[in-house]
């Protein structure tokens, strides 16, 4: 785990091969649930999110848990999503699969650092992204 602005922090990318896409259609997800008296757990993401929300929740039923996802999302329109939850609860650990939506956004690096301050005081965070400009090695 690598400290970043004083937040345990690890980022995943993942490989994805050219011409592949994830759904991109349909309606936000929005689920609460789980042990409420088990770890809380922020799940923030876009479509990728959506669809394995299901698999999500059956992983995490003995967390405390809030699972939120919005198809085609990009990073800086997740932020007063991700700052409400901040500001309206005490310190989770936060899984946050964003930046598909954003790999032709020139503002990307400024969009993650507001990504970033925003969970600063948050107890753990996993930034996970999908990326199709990065290849393996």
């Amino acid at each position: 785990m690598r400290r970043l602005l004083g937040l345990g922090l690890v980022i995943l990318i993942l490989w994805v091969p050219s011409g592949a896409s994830a759904l991109t259609l349909g309606v936000p997800v929005y689920v609460v649930g789980g042990n409420p008296k088990g770890a809380p757990v922020v799940v923030v993401g876009d479509s990728i999110t959506k669809l394995t929300a299901p698999h999500l929740e059956n992983e995490l039923k003995r967390f405390s848990y809030v699972i939120t996802a919005t198809p085609g999302i990009t990073m800086s329109q997740s932020l007063p999503n991700i700052q409400r939850i901040v500001s309206t609860r005490p310190a989770q650990n936060w899984v946050v699969e964003l930046g598909t939506n954003d790999t032709t956004n020139p503002e990307l690096e400024q969009a993650f650092t507001s990504e970033v301050s925003a969970l600063s005081s948050q107890r753990c965070v996993v930034l996970l992204t999908v990326n199709s400009h990065l290849r393996p090695n």
